[in-house]
């Protein structure tokens, strides 16, 4: 199997950048697996790569919706994890307006085209199920935030996920 994953930015000490440089790591004995930002030519390494999945790690970010739009109109299969995101919290305290707008402008649609979005809590898919965008979502626990959890597992579970999206 052929990963692509897509992350607007990789920062040290980022939660998310530090959970997604594991998980690729804890993958590349299973698939082959590619990690691209916003940084680099995204569209090209897509396309050179040929990806059975595409799996973004974004949410409020114009880049990653357009590339999750583009993807999808090119005929790759994609999932999202917005990574806490689309929380209630998030939604109605951390610019209000901001994310109003953005989810009438590209976040929801980003959201629906997806094939599937993967999270790492109940939680956090029980959030997104009243949302009401998608109703595909899978939860596959973090690595970084559970301490139950091998890196190995979450590879595991996760290419496992792909496979069922693909399917």
């Amino acid at each position: 199997m052929r990963i692509l994953h897509y992350i607007p930015i990789l920062k040290t000490g980022d939660l998310v950048s530090d959970d997604l440089r594991i998980l690729v790591e804890a993958m590349k004995d299973m698939a082959d697996v590619r990690m691209v930002t916003a940084k680099e030519d995204v569209m090209n390494t897509m396309n050179a790569f040929q990806p059975n999945i595409i799996h973004v790690h974004a949410c409020w970010n114009h880049k990653a919706a357009t590339f999750v739009k583009v993807a999808v109109e090119t005929g790759y299969t994609v999932v999202v994890s917005p990574h806490w995101g689309l929380e209630p919290y998030s939604m109605r305290h951390e610019q209000h307006i901001e994310k109003l707008l953005k989810s009438n402008l590209y976040q929801r649609r980003m959201i629906q085209r997806a094939a599937a979005l993967l999270v790492t809590t109940e939680s956090e898919r029980t959030h997104l199920m009243k949302l009401g965008w998608k109703k595909r979502i899978n939860v596959v626990r973090s690595s970084i935030l559970d301490q139950l959890t091998t890196p190995e597992q979450q590879a595991t579970e996760t290419i496992c996920f792909y496979q069922k999206v693909i399917d």
